[in-house]
């Protein structure tokens, strides 16, 4: 029914309302096809996206094939174009007390000027015969850097502190030397006679013409008779000595002055 009374108007009116209704139609297909044509930019702008984000990837993932080396944490250079710059290689030792023991330590090392208290057995290093033990004799006393003790011990001693221990071999060349038989000499009583007593054993102080004093031993009294020693008792050996250092201290400046150290009721006459 309707479309006759289409046909009619149509008839009555001729093509312009099929025009009309083209244009319409039209009209209504453009806005469809604009939004399915907007639908599909869209799309393509995406997938495009989507593909420049991949391509992307993928060429960021490659470009550190290409760059390799220092110059690649910058992002420019080759690894042909790094250059080793050259270095020299300086060791440097610095001392320093670490804890206060340590500082303590340092300040009563051995050092010239320092009285030195040791423990020690010296043994005959060819035959080990014990020679001498300060535990039977008491301890040795003397300033460093003074040469009140073989070179070769002060030296191996110096720098160390209270408790260090050594142990070393000194021949006779560096001790007390070969024996001397021209230091053997025979004298009379008549010798001593500002000694209350003598006997075998004894030490004591002979004063030679130069001026220079040595230590003495009498070996043997027979009658008259007195055989002395001049010779340190270990010359002519090798000796082996264990050493322990007891205690380290400064020297006083009396000690400094007469070259000695002072014990508490035993100073010198003159002080």
């Amino acid at each position: 029914m309707l479309l006759g009374l289409k046909r009619k108007l149509m008839e009555f009116f001729g093509d312009d309302i099929e025009d009309e209704d083209e244009d319409e139609l039209s009209e209504e297909m453009s806005e469809n096809e604009k939004k399915e044509v907007t639908t599909e930019q869209s799309q393509q702008n995406q997938q495009s996206k989507v593909q420049h984000k991949t391509t992307t990837r993928v060429e960021s993932e490659k470009q550190p094939e290409e760059k390799k080396g220092i110059g690649s944490l910058f992002g420019v250079g080759k690894k042909e174009e790094i250059t080793k710059m050259p270095t020299s290689k300086v060791n440097v030792s610095i001392i320093r007390p670490k804890v206060f023991e340590d500082s303590r330590l340092i300040a009563d090392a051995i050092k010239e000027n320092k009285v030195v208290t040791l423990e020690y057995k010296v043994y005959d290093a060819d035959t080990k015969e014990l020679l001498e033990d300060t535990t039977e004799l008491g301890p040795y006393f003397y300033i460093q850097g003074m040469g009140q003790f073989l070179p070769k011990i002060e030296a191996a001693l110096d720098g160390k502190s209270k408790g260090h221990k050594l142990k070393i071999e000194i021949p006779m060349d560096e001790a007390y030397g070969d024996y001397d038989e021209e230091l053997v000499e025979e004298l009379t009583k008549a010798d001593f006679a500002d000694f209350d007593d003598i006997y075998e054993g004894m030490e004591f102080v002979v004063e030679l013409e130069d001026g220079t004093e040595m230590i003495a031993v009498i070996t043997e009294i027979d009658g008259d008779k007195v055989y002395t020693d001049s010779n340190h008792p270990f010359s002519g050996r090798n000796l082996l000595f264990e050493v322990e250092v007891a205690d380290v201290r400064e020297a006083t400046d009396e000690e400094l002055d007469h070259g000695h150290v002072h014990f508490h009721g035993f100073e010198d006459d003159e002080e």
